[in-house]
């Protein structure tokens, strides 16, 4: 099966570590795959040698006619010839696509079938109030929507042709973003490359680069912007003239059979989508080009803006200078862009005051020139008059001095620099006739000036949540330095401002979500040199941290924003702090206000060597904040934090109050912590108003300290390769509470003041938002709990936050008051980020020793105190089943709710759904000897028994399980992955962590031996929604599987289950099955294979009789009647039995999960059909296979002790064989057929040689393990980390013994690993593949 390239975009952009598959690789290296992506911009047309091919590959010699109706290569041909008349392609292509839409025959059946059940309108209702509103609220709209129900039959040649229309316009679409996809690996490739001292490519072993790379050089962009590339770049421009006037009319394509409607809207939404991918590649490649642009391509991209009105309502000269040596092409692009300001159109307001910064540095070029010319002059007179007779364009000095002026541009001596220079002249001559009673430049800058500050700053934080991941992050890389670029030359016209801080701040942060920086943190190491790039070596972000850093205190916001800021991308440079902490602990200058008389200073010196002596000693806080003097009697400041009497400083302004920077070195991490501690005491005292800056500082301080330690504690807590990083973070805490007073620390009043904003939420009036005070205290305990969990939960356990002691939780009080009113969730988030956070830290501790209760210090803890060992179980159930409680109230309430944000929305419900599956996963998935609270996870028990009784329970309801229904169909709207990357993402984690919670919650059902459930009732509602689902991403396939078969098995308890074939309907149940037997492709992959094998197992052997009756036989039971009259005129795909029987004589080359998940399913539908039986006796080829595979399996005692998987799966293969083998002797005898009898039986020698082997069990290791293992580990036994059937354990090294839990609970002791790895780890395994061989050889 041939993948489309909406597939292999997809694929390409897909954010993961794993490789790409197989197939989609093979696409982008053939070579005719690579003449399509380098002709996406101009499509061939049909022509005589392209007939000839398509009458060639069409021929019979080529394709041989379907004899049983599976396909029908007239109509075909037909298709193929309609489709390159109609949309004027070549007959090849339309050949391809025709192809194409005849694989996807299925997939289209399926997506065009109505839902019409209750429970699903209840859903889609559900979803239109909340969900659904919230999305079409968002920027974007381009998302996937259901086929619309064609009035015509399926299979008619209007259908047909409709399909193959849209089909056209999605692969035009998708081909494009492939191409973006590869010319973005390859740039991203090669500036790595270049930072990394290589400029060669040759050697590269990465496929997909050496695509991109290829693709570059046939189009000549090694060199963006030069005269190679010009036909490349003149082409990309011609597109996107064309594209635009495609969406002034209509494709012409409908007529009156067809649905036009959504076919327009769909060839509309591809043509701007084609747009921005060439929009994308021209940033992308152009950011990369050392030299400017050629003017032909300036004033193309001009003209066409001007012809658009900025896309709010494009004569090419032979040339090789630049635009800004073409006069007559800047003179029409400043006619263009005054235009556009005189008009008002904000869209154009950043190229009119980048149009601003290139004419002032033209025009300050143009006056140095005159002045140099005119001192030259001067100088040659009086050489003249002393008789040297040097000429101007001998000078050397003024070669040198032309050189100096202008480093950009190639070296140039005599008249040609004279020719540039008196070129740049006439240019503002002529720019200042436009104005002549005014400073055309400055005016056009200052009247730009903030609107385009404010479009920088929207247009950084829609680029970082639209662009920050996959393959355009170079995309993002790209529009980050161009921005950078614009701010910094800006700078130098508006000098530091509060304008220029926020958009560099929102250059680097985004959108400034706390939560989005450290997911992207976490994946950075990979690929840190291409994502910090846009910031390596700049002398912007240099320049504004130096001058936010020579006005802090006085200014003390913008320079801890900023830090924050630069913090994620700095790198560690020796063996301590990185440069921005290094600077943090010791900082060289105090700026202040100088007020008198509080401020007891003398003058020293005179004129302009004046400055500031103090003549005594200085609080250090009231000399940073003298607002603080009505309330200093409240200050609390230690005497070994002042500033000294005899400090110098100079004053920075003439008039009164002084701002002064004083020559004083100290550790702002303290003064930090002295904020803290006076903002905790003033706000308990009430002595300051609430809106006081102080608060909004003690909030930056607060996310500074979490970014800081942040970057320390990034994983696992008991890593010994994070030592090093724990104790610097323990550093930076240690120092911002050297000099806090009674005995307190940094942490203690964090949390006092997190404490104190939960309560003050109630206070009617608040000067100041508390909300962000309350978010970045959550923030900073989330991270604590990773590095220091013993200090979160006592404060949790005392709290108001989750209203353990009978109160309110003010958790919930906050969310309800000002989030639910506001449709932002910043808080709640959090509160979920610390619940996973404490939720692991529960589990690791889980087999700990209680320590002796002994005075701590404030930080230098042992590792058990530091991990949270030592906090009473009883405590952890209380709070953790609180915490649960809370979070299934958000749950069962969030769908009514609006968010402002619909990422919000979509990470709350999946990570609320993979909590909740976290938790009876923890519970459920090991020691099935005790009930939930006498397990060794015991402190989570509570939790689990709560969701167990809250989904399971017979009176579970539609409140209860609608959310899960909601978010099933919300994945029928799963956003395109190749346009809005972060939003797809993010949507299909929810809906994969729904479908992965509703699998947990019918296998648990069955596990736990109760009766068939609600969610099993609603599931079996809901088929048509998961059939969909199936089918609507790639990624979603498994887990709908899977889904699937833990529902019927689930049923399968009833005396008679629910009908799958009853719910889905007998046409949606053909069209499901037909893509099931596709089993995932184009992509090749066991899992995907493993779970439809395992889903057609339970179908036959759970009483499911009619879709047994489709899978054995390829026909529906109305089909098989249909066809005994002769009266069928639907074509029939090969029955799922035969497909598995064809899979089998190939048994060698199958992966040993898939080839096991097939036996067993060929071997439970031998026994329910004889006609099963009797295909496979007529089945030659496959016979032979499992017999050779018999006969050629090592024995028992060859590999007693197995050491890898794959030696233990061909046992378990082998007993599935002899078991179909045995059933098929069985059934032979019974018939009398002697022939199939001396077949198989010479062939089972391996049987009669080892057939009654007993299994090599080690009965000394489990011994042994044992004895040891408890005598260690006190706290816990062996049978603590069996696995149980609820955790699906697969044979090998993780089959009996749950070694992940294990390692989680245990590594804190050395034993655990054992030098040389040899410890109780390598036992668990040991014993655990012992086992699996012993499971392997008893299977029957």
């Amino acid at each position: 099966m041939a993948p489309a390239e909406e597939t292999v975009a997809t694929e390409l952009s897909r954010v993961t570590s794993q490789p790409l598959e197989k197939v989609v690789l093979r696409h982008i290296q053939d070579p005719a795959a690579q003449r399509a992506i380098t002709r996406c911009l101009d499509a061939p047309s049909a022509t005589q040698g392209s007939k000839s091919e398509f009458e060639t590959l069409t021929s019979a010699i080529n394709i041989t006619p379907s004899s049983n109706g599976r396909y029908n290569i007239s109509q075909i041909k037909e298709d193929a010839v309609w489709l390159s008349k109609q949309v004027e392609i070549d007959e090849v292509s339309a050949l391809r696509l025709t192809i194409l839409e005849w694989q996807s025959r299925p997939t289209e059946r399926l997506l065009q079938e109505n839902i019409v059940d209750a429970a699903q309108e209840l859903a889609l209702d559900g979803l239109s109030s909340s969900l659904k509103a919230s999305f079409l609220l968002s920027p974007t709209s381009f998302v996937k929507t259901a086929r619309p129900v064609l009035d015509t039959d399926f299979d008619s040649s209007a259908a047909r042709h409709l399909r193959l229309l849209r089909l056209h316009v999605s692969e035009e679409q998708y081909l494009l973003q492939t191409t973006e996809c590869l010319v973005s690996r390859a740039v991203t490739y090669g500036a790595t490359n270049h930072a990394e001292g290589r400029t060669s490519f040759a050697d590269s072993d990465f496929g997909v680069e050496d695509v991109g790379l290829r693709i570059l050089k046939i189009w000549q962009l090694a060199k963006a912007w030069s005269n190679e590339s010009k036909l490349w770049l003149t082409k990309a421009l011609s597109y996107l003239e064309k594209k635009l006037h495609h969406l002034s009319r209509e494709s012409g394509w409908a007529n009156e059979h067809e649905s036009e409607t959504d076919l327009e809207q769909q060839w509309s939404n591809c043509n701007i989508l084609q747009m921005i991918s060439v929009l994308r590649m021209l940033l992308v490649v152009g950011n990369t080009s050392p030299v400017l642009a050629q003017p032909s391509i300036v004033l193309g991209w001009f003209r066409l803006m001007a012809r658009t009105n900025f896309l709010e309502s494009i004569h090419i000269p032979s040339d090789k200078v630049s635009y800004v040596q073409d006069i007559s092409c800047v003179e029409e692009v400043t006619h263009i862009l005054v235009d556009a300001a005189s008009a008002s159109i904000d869209s154009a307001m950043l190229a009119v005051f980048a149009w601003c910064i290139i004419l002032q540095t033209i025009r300050d070029f143009a006056i140095s020139s005159t002045e140099i010319k005119e001192l030259r002059q001067s100088q040659k007179a009086i050489e003249n008059y002393g008789g040297t007779t040097q000429s101007d364009n001998d000078s050397n000095d003024g070669g040198s001095e032309r050189r100096r002026i202008s480093p950009q541009r190639r070296s140039s001596f005599g008249s040609d620099a004279s020719q540039q220079a008196t070129l740049f002249e006439d240019i503002i001559e002529l720019v200042q006739k436009l104005e002549p009673n005014d400073d055309l430049i400055r005016l056009l800058a200052q009247t730009t000036a903030d609107p385009t500050f404010r479009v920088v700053a929207n247009l950084a934080r829609i680029s970082f949540s639209q662009l920050a991941s996959g393959h355009k992050q170079e995309t993002l890389v790209a529009t980050r330095s161009l921005l950078l670029d614009l701010v910094r030359s800006a700078k130098h016209f508006v000098g530091y401002s509060e304008s220029i801080l926020e958009s560099l701040l929102s250059i680097v942060l985004g959108d400034d979500d706390f939560w989005e920086i450290q997911s992207h943190s976490n994946h950075r190491e990979h690929s840190f040199n291409n994502e910090t790039r846009f910031l390596r070596g700049d002398h912007l972000v240099t320049e504004v941290f130096e001058e936010a850093l020579g006005r802090f205190p006085y200014e003390s916001v913008p320079f801890i924003k900023i830090c924050r800021a630069l913090l994620p991308y700095q790198r560690p440079q020796g063996d301590m702090h990185d440069p921005i902490l290094d600077t943090l602990i010791m900082l060289p200058s105090f700026t202040s206000l100088v007020i008198e008389p509080d401020v007891p200073y003398e003058l020293e010196g005179d004129g302009d060597n004046v400055s500031l002596r103090l003549s005594s000693p200085m609080d250090i806080m009231l000399l940073a904040f003298p607002s603080l003097k009505p309330v200093s009697r409240y200050l609390l400041s230690p005497q070994t934090f002042k500033v000294p009497e005899g400090t110098v400083g100079r004053a920075l302004s003439d008039s009164k109050p002084i701002v002064a920077l004083w020559d004083f070195s100290y550790s702002s991490l303290r003064l930090f912590g002295l904020i803290l501690q006076n903002t905790l005491e003033l706000r308990t005292d009430r002595a300051l108003p609430t809106s006081h800056p102080l608060f909004e500082i003690s909030m930056e301080i607060i996310g500074l300290m979490t970014t800081s330690i942040s970057r320390l504690t990034r994983n696992s807590p008991t890593s010994q390769d994070d030592t090093h990083s724990h104790s610097t973070a323990r550093q930076i805490l240690e120092e911002a509470s050297d000099s806090l007073s009674r005995n307190q620390d940094v942490v203690a009043v964090i949390l006092d003041l997190l404490e104190g904003e939960l309560y003050k939420q109630q206070s009617t009036t608040r000067g100041f938002d508390s909300t962000g005070l309350i978010t970045r205290g959550l923030q900073f305990l989330s991270i604590l709990g990773i590095m220091m969990p013993s200090r979160v939960w006592p404060f949790l356990g005392r709290s108001g936050l989750l209203g353990l002691h009978g109160t309110e939780s003010k958790l919930t009080a906050v969310v309800v008051a000002i989030e639910i009113p506001s449709g932002e969730f910043p808080i709640l988030l959090s509160s979920i980020h610390l619940l996973e956070v404490i939720l692991e830290d529960a589990v690791r501790n889980a087999a700990r020793k209680n320590p002796a209760s002994k005075a701590l210090q404030r930080f230098n803890q042992t590792e058990q105190e530091s991990a949270g060992a030592g906090i009473p179980n009883n405590s952890m159930r209380q709070i953790l089943l609180q915490y649960i409680k809370i979070l299934m109230d958000v749950f069962q309430s969030s769908g009514t709710w609006r968010f402002s944000r619909i990422e919000q929305s979509i990470e709350i419900s999946s990570r609320t759904c993979a909590i909740f599956n976290r938790v009876l996963s923890i519970c459920f998935s090991n020691d099935d000897d005790n009930e939930p609270d006498g397990k060794i996870v015991s402190n989570v028990a509570p939790s689990a028994t709560y969701l167990v009784d809250t989904f399971l329970s017979d009176g579970a309801n539609d409140p209860t399980l609608k959310p899960l229904l909601q978010l099933l169909v919300a994945g029928l709207q799963t956003p395109w992955a190749t346009t809005t990357a972060r939003l797809s993402e993010l949507w299909r984690t929810q809906t994969t962590s729904a479908l992965h919670l509703v699998t947990t919650l019918l296998r648990l059902n069955k596990y736990l031996g109760r009766p068939m459930s609600q969610v099993c009732h609603q599931v079996f509602n809901t088929m048509p929604v998961l059939a969909k689902l199936l089918v609507t991403h790639q990624d979603y396939y498994s887990h709908v599987v899977w889904l699937l078969e833990a529902a019927v098995i689930d049923a399968g308890s009833l005396p008679q289950p629910p009908s799958l074939l009853g719910h889905l309907g007998q046409g949606m149940a053909k069209s499901f099955l037909d893509c099931l037997s596709t089993f995932g492709k184009p992509f090749v992959n066991s899992e995907l294979s493993t779970a439809t094998w395992k889903l057609c197992s339970a179908i036959v052997s759970q009483r499911q009789q009619w879709l047994a009756v489709y899978i054995l036989n390829g026909q529906t039971p109305k089909e098989t009647m249909a066809a005994k009259d002769h009266v069928s005129n639907t074509t029939s795909p090969k029955p799922i039995i035969s497909i598995a029987l064809g899979k089998l004589s190939h048994i060698k080359d199958l992966q040993p999960s898939e080839a096991m998940a097939m036996l067993e399913f060929i071997a439970l539908a031998a026994d329910t059909s004889e006609a099963v039986a009797l295909e496979i006796r007529n089945q030659q080829a496959c016979k032979d296979a499992c017999l050779k595979y018999i006969a050629e399996m090592k024995s028992p005692g060859a590999i007693k002790h197995a050491q890898s998987q794959e030696e233990i799966c061909q046992y378990q293969i082998g007993a599935y064989i002899i078991s179909i083998i045995a059933l098929l002797a069985h059934r032979s005898n019974e018939r009398g057929d002697l022939t199939t009898l001396r077949h198989i039986v010479p062939r089972l020698g391996h049987l009669t040689e080892h057939g009654v082997c007993v299994p090599p069990y080690n009965a000394s290791l489990h011994h042994s393990l044992k004895k040891n293992f408890e005598a260690r580990f006190s706290n816990c036994i062996l049978s603590n980390f069996k696995r149980t059937s609820f955790s699906r354990p697969l044979l090998g090294p993780h089959y009996y013994y749950d070694i992940h839990l294990a390692d989680q609970m245990l590594r804190y002791d050395a034993a655990w690993k054992g030098r040389s790895n040899r410890g109780f780890a390598n036992e668990f395994a040991r014993a655990n593949l012992n086992l699996s061989m012993v499971e392997a050889q008893v299977v029957s």
